[in-house]
C-alpha cells in the first residue's frame, strides 16, 4: 500500500517487483487509478487478505496538523500490515520519508527520539538515509516488539528560535 501516492507511474508502480500496489491519496490526481482516500478513515482490515507485507508513508506525516494525531497515524499502520508468517517469505516492511528539517531541526523530535517512538511501535531500522532535503528509512515491522503501553508526551529537546514545532505524540 502507498500512502499519499501522486503518481501511478512512480518507481514503486514502475519496478514490476509487486503484483499490485494499493494506492492511496487524499486529493487524487489519477481517479480510478489511485484512491482517493483519508487513510485515517480507512477500515482498518479485518483479515491477511486485505493486509500487506508493504506499506509506503513518503511526505505524507509531516502534513498531518498536530502531533496527536501523527502519532495515531504511526500507530495506525501497524494494524494493516499481515499477521504472523504467512509462508509467503516477505517481511513486513515501511518505506518511510520525512523532510530533514523535521528530525535535524525541531524543538521536539531528532533522530534519536523519532527511533524510540518507532522502537516502541514494533519498527526495527533496516537502513536510513538522508539527502540535502529528505530523510528517507526502511524499517522492518515486527509485532512482538511493540510496547503497546507507552506513551510519548511533547517534551522540548532542542530549544531555540529557529526550530520548527514538528512532533510526535502518542497517548
Amino acid at each position: 500500500m502507498e500512502i499519499g501516492c501522486l503518481s501511478s507511474q512512480n518507481e514503486i508502480s514502475k519496478c514490476k517487483i509487486f503484483q499490485s500496489v494499493t494506492k492511496l491519496d487524499l486529493h487524487s490526481q489519477e481517479p480510478g487509478v489511485i484512491e482517493e482516500q483519508d487513510f485515517m478513515e480507512r477500515p482498518i482490515p479485518k483479515t491477511d487478505t486485505s493486509r500487506f507485507d508493504l506499506i509506503s508513508c513518503s511526505l505524507v506525516v509531516n502534513f498531518v496538523p498536530d502531533a496527536e494525531a501523527r502519532g495515531e497515524m504511526l500507530r495506525r499502520i501497524t494494524k494493516f500490515f499481515k499477521t504472523g508468517d504467512n509462508g509467503d517469505g516477505w517481511p513486513k516492511m515501511l518505506f518511510f520519508v520525512l523532510p530533514l528539517p523535521c528530525i535535524t531541526n525541531s524543538r521536539y523530535c531528532d533522530d534519536a527520539s523519532f527511533g524510540r517512538i518507532m522502537g516502541k511501535l514494533g519498527f526495527v531500522e533496516v537502513k536510513k538515509h538522508t539527502s540535502n532535503k529528505l530523510a528517507y528509512w526502511l524499517f522492518e515491522y515486527d509485532s512482538k516488539r511493540r510496547d503497546l503501553k507507552f506513551t510519548v508526551r511533547k517534551k522540548e529537546l532542542h530549544p531555540g528560535g529557529n526550530r520548527n514545532n514538528f512532533c510526535v505524540v502518542l497517548s
